[in-house]
């Protein structure tokens, strides 16, 4: 009985999300923006971001692209002259001087960008980013881990961006997280299910259609993984799925208010290619 119970449940989580498929599709077809990582967001883009007071986006570290698309929303806000937090996974302590006023040199030299580190969570995409946001008046940077406090990670970026939020709560908070800290739902198989995300939707509960966790999803390229013989890039080519094969466009971006698409989440990055980060050294 037990075993037939577990083949029944199989079999209508697979039914279910083969009927989910097209309804999954034609959402994306109908609501993917259009985007180029190397060129301006369209300001069309902006009503659908502006209402928003927290942005998150996670990033497999030393990922190009998803450093990239944060400029591209700095630069949309900074048209739309609203200010800017910028949130990323540092300390400011690795930094020998405020990092809001660093040097493209001071940067270079600081601790964090000396030090070696997994997944060049310290390459060359980190340090444009941290560059082109310091060029910009209305972006002020800070570290999501800053806190000298033990505690799980999660909640200690939490704690700190909390923090800020009651600081600034007239600004635009964008951060850059790690590839599950911004789910919104907690993780299985984990001593510590609760990630930043579901700290943020408990925060803005009295506050709906405040916060956007935004998945990056990609199809081909290369990606740095540590397959047992440490952090390198590997190929990877992922078979077509509903990503790729319902719209046309290399790049987009679309807000998934219903979550439509992922529970977890209700915004999709969408980039055909990924790169890997140069290293700096």
């Amino acid at each position: 009985m037990k075993r037939f119970l577990i083949t029944l449940f199989l079999l209508f989580s697979f039914v279910t999300e083969h009927q989910s498929q097209p309804r999954k599709s034609s959402f994306i077809t109908n609501n993917a923006a259009a985007i180029q990582l190397e060129k301006a967001l369209p300001n069309p883009l902006y009503p659908m971001l502006q209402n928003f007071n927290c942005i998150l986006l996670g990033e497999k570290h030393g990922i190009k692209e998803a450093a990239l698309f944060v400029e591209r929303l700095l630069d949309l806000f900074s048209l739309n002259k609203q200010k800017v937090m910028l949130g990323l996974d540092l300390s400011v302590s690795d930094f020998h001087s405020p990092i809001n006023k660093s040097s493209s040199a001071d940067l270079l030299h600081s601790r964090f960008f000396k030090q070696s580190l997994p997944e060049a969570k310290n390459g060359e995409a980190l340090f444009l980013l941290i560059q082109h946001a310091n060029q910009m008046p209305n972006v002020t940077i800070f570290g999501l881990n800053d806190l000298k406090i033990k505690g799980q990670r999660d909640s200690v970026m939490f704690i700190n961006l909390q923090r800020q939020l009651a600081i600034h709560p007239k600004a635009k908070f964008i951060c850059l997280t790690g590839h599950k800290n911004h789910s919104l739902i907690q993780l299985t198989n984990t001593k510590h299910p609760n990630t930043l995300g579901c700290y943020l939707k408990k925060y803005f509960e009295k506050k709906p259609g405040k916060l956007l966790s935004i998945q990056h999803q990609y199809q081909k390229g290369r990606i740095l993984m540590n397959a047992g013989m440490g952090f390198k890039a590997y190929p990877i080519n992922l078979h077509r799925n509903v990503f790729s094969a319902s719209s046309s466009y290399k790049q987009y971006f679309l807000v998934d208010r219903k979550h439509c698409l992922d529970s977890a989440y209700n915004g999709l990055l969408y980039t055909e290619q990924v790169t890997p980060s140069r290293k700096l050294r």
